[in-house]
């Protein structure tokens, strides 16, 4: 029964310390970080100042702006993805810290007097740590959700100018082969 609690205490240390680790250490959102403002400021610019526009957007325009779109998709769909991964790496994580809390084996205390306070001196430190990883994780869950909205929230946008883009230049298109005047030998003769 000894063993068991020290045992488990030793295991749930050494989970919280490597949960502590790489929460500290933290998912490698950098890249995301550094360039989602700019990406939000040109979808921003690139909506109010060119969709909203009709004087650029011709077909040329519009295929160029169609590219820029696309390849911005395909960016934020690779940032969705990671976050996405590691958003349920940090909630499997937390699975692992409250699962400690319903641990019976930890409410045993030694018979043995001497054990007790060593074992009490265990837990006291197993929970400091337990507060540590729930506090980071807590936070590493917060910052990852704002960023995730944030790329989705801009995803969105980039997903919505595609379709109007996709319209204009199904129109203008269309409108290409459209006539302009009447069959030349339909004419009539002039004044």
């Amino acid at each position: 029964m000894v063993t068991d609690g020290v045992e488990r205490v030793e295991n749930i240390t050494k989970m919280l310390n490597r949960v502590n680790y790489t929460l500290r250490r933290g998912f490698d959102t950098t890249e995301i970080s550094a360039q989602l403002p700019e990406s939000e400021r040109l979808v921003k610019n690139l909506h109010n100042n060119v969709l909203t526009n009709p004087r650029f957007l011709n077909i040329r325009s519009l295929n160029a702006l169609q590219v820029i779109l696309l390849e911005m998709e395909q960016t934020h769909h690779r940032w969705q993805q990671s976050l996405s991964t590691y958003s349920r790496a940090v909630t499997d994580m937390s699975g692992e810290i409250n699962n400690i809390l319903n641990d019976t084996v930890l409410e045993r205390l030694p018979k043995d007097p001497g054990l007790q306070s060593l074992y009490v001196n265990q837990l006291s430190q197993l929970n400091r740590k337990w507060l540590q990883a729930d506090t980071a994780n807590r936070n590493s869950l917060l910052r990852l959700g704002l960023l995730q909205n944030r790329v989705a929230m801009n995803y969105i946008a980039i997903t919505d100018m595609l379709d109007e883009v996709d319209f204009k230049l199904k129109n203008a298109q269309r409108h290409i082969w459209s006539r302009e005047e009447n069959d030349l030998w339909s004419a009539r003769p002039g004044l």
